[in-house]
């Protein structure tokens, strides 16, 4: 089956189009088909003639074919610009990460307060969901003891979140963020330098 698939990507055509099957399994028996044109490669018709050999014994397994020095050589070739690619977006997210600590480590508190909008769009959608509830609490409660103005005051004070708390729950969900972005990049780092190493040394 395999060989077959492979024949009819190259032809475009089916391998053996008979309509009876006893005709199509007589035709894989003796390997009676059409050959590649000499347009394709040498390489390429001995696989497809490998893989319609009459005895199945002699046909290759699919890690067998994988391996051909053919199949490696052009996996290489094909993969280096996209390893190529990941690269830069690895430098890409490096350079985001550090940016945003910079931002962390450099800006003021008042500062920090009149980017709210800017930095909420890296935050996690939940821990957002957690810090509007939060708020909100905070809010329903201050509500609910706003009628004893007198003995209450001093209290819901405390519960309004002040311009300091919210940059302080920004900067720490920030770093959060940072801190993603950076095991994400290791992650990726590793991951890249093995299809590298793995592609290199296919090639020797």
């Amino acid at each position: 089956m395999l060989g077959c698939v492979i024949y009819e990507l190259c032809m475009l055509k089916c391998s053996f189009p008979e309509t009876l099957p006893v005709e199509t399994v007589q035709k894989e028996l003796t390997s009676s088909y059409e050959a590649l044109p000499l347009t394709f490669s040498e390489d390429l018709r001995r696989q497809v003639s490998d893989t319609l050999q009459a005895d199945k014994a002699c046909r290759p397994s699919v890690s067998g074919i994988l391996t051909r020095p053919f199949i490696i050589n052009n996996l290489r070739e094909t993969s280096k610009p996209t390893i190529t690619t990941l690269y830069r977006i690895l430098e890409d997210l490096r350079a985001l990460a550090n940016d945003l600590e910079r931002v962390h480590f450099n800006t003021t508190v008042g500062s920090l307060t009149g980017a709210v909008d800017v930095f909420f769009v890296f935050l996690d959608s939940r821990e957002i969901h957690n810090l509007r509830q939060d708020y909100a609490s905070r809010e329903s409660r201050r509500e609910s003891g706003s009628t004893d103005q007198t003995s209450n005051n001093s209290d819901t004070t405390n519960l309004v979140p002040s311009t300091t708390q919210q940059a302080e729950e920004l900067k720490s969900e920030t770093m959060k963020f940072v801190k993603k972005i950076k095991e994400t990049t290791e992650e990726l780092q590793n991951n890249l330098d093995t299809i590298r190493d793995e592609t290199h040394y296919s090639r020797q």
